[in-house]
């Protein structure tokens, strides 16, 4: 029995003798795809067809950094979405895998900041504390969303209204102080 030593296979794709189209190649390909960085050409059709409706985002800066007051779940939230309507699945991935991170360190903030004892200032409290939380998500995930928005022309987007979601978020943030005063008079 002949045993013929075999060279080990190589994962660089230009130091392998392999066949094209064998499952290896399928490999680096999908690799490569998942790795390279998200660009505007990925989101947005850049054909340019003019009957067709700009996406409506919000703007990842003024969502960031109303982060800051509304706790990180504010801007995870509307970086979701924005991440949603961009329709790049990497950048949904990204955006929802932060988006339930800041909903545990929100709620854990909450907690901490409250004690057990409820207080009508506990979510804004919370948000103080988070805030450095708030920096690091920014700059690991939120920059990269801010980036992809400026590099589109803005015929391919355009803003939407704070109006809503601030407001939402202003009647969340308000309701320790609710429940608060609820419990007074009870």
């Amino acid at each position: 029995m002949a045993s013929a030593q075999q060279q080990p296979l190589s994962l660089v794709p230009h130091e392998r003798e392999v066949p094209a189209g064998t499952p290896l190649d399928s490999v680096d390909s999908a690799l490569s795809n998942a790795t390279r960085s998200i660009t505007p050409d990925d989101l947005v059709d850049q054909g340019g067809n003019p009957d067709d409706e700009p996406v409506l985002l919000w703007n990842p800066y003024v969502a960031a950094l109303l982060s800051l007051v509304l706790t990180p779940v504010f801007g995870a939230w509307l970086h979701h979405r924005n991440a949603l309507e961009l329709g790049d699945p990497r950048l949904r991935r990204v955006a929802r895998m932060w988006l339930g991170v800041a909903l545990a360190f929100t709620a854990s903030g909450l907690y901490l900041v409250s004690a057990g004892q409820l207080a009508p200032t506990s979510a804004f409290s919370a948000s103080a504390l988070l805030g450095g939380y708030t920096i690091v998500w920014y700059a690991f995930a939120g920059h990269k969303q801010s980036r992809i928005v400026a590099r589109l022309s803005r015929p391919q987007w355009r803003p939407r209204s704070f109006l809503k979601p601030v407001a939402v978020a202003s009647l969340l943030m308000a309701l320790p102080a609710l429940v608060v005063w609820v419990r007074s008079y009870l």
